[in-house]
């Protein structure tokens, strides 16, 4: 069993699917698409595992599986092992991505706000491949001006936002 992630070639469009038999369940996919599906990526997982994946990537939903394509993507079907929790600062990584800030840049911002760390741990927080800890969090909402909070960068701690706006 495995989660398949198929890109429509010359698209954006993504989609992030269950199946016993992957290849199996291209060629049906492929036969109502009127573009060339791709397989990016396969993980062992099971439906639990996808519909994480689905949840991961909400904001990027099209329709019910088939999501925009973002870089963030990548990451995550990386480093995702079929032990592990789908936990990655996404959230962190859009924002880098969307305010053009490089592992240089908040490493220089995080030191304005208090916290001290290697340039290579940056990085690795803004790829989303590794989730910061949870004393850096409070930091890193002082940096993004509460754009991520800790509630963003680490809900497998500090779970949901409460208090949102109703």
């Amino acid at each position: 069993m495995a989660i398949y992630f198929a890109r429509a070639e010359t698209t954006n469009f993504v989609k992030i699917g269950f199946a016993v038999t992957v290849g199996r369940r291209l060629l049906h996919l492929q036969a109502g698409c009127p573009y060339r599906l791709k397989l990016v990526r396969e993980v062992e997982g099971d439906r639990s595992k996808e519909a994480a994946f689905h949840t991961l990537f909400a904001e990027h939903r099209l329709e019910r599986e088939w999501f925009n394509w973002v870089p963030e993507m990548q990451t995550a079907v990386a480093v995702v092992r079929s032990r592990e929790p789908v936990v990655l600062n996404l959230k962190l990584a859009t924002y880098a991505r969307q305010n053009g800030v490089t592992p240089a840049k908040f490493r220089a911002q995080l030191a304005n706000h208090g916290l001290v760390v290697s340039q290579e741990i940056v990085r690795r927080w803004l790829l989303g491949e590794q989730p910061p800890g949870p004393k850096t969090v409070t930091a890193i909402e002082s940096a993004t001006h509460g754009q991520v909070t800790r509630y963003d960068v680490r809900p497998d701690i500090f779970g949901p936002e409460s208090g949102a706006a109703a």
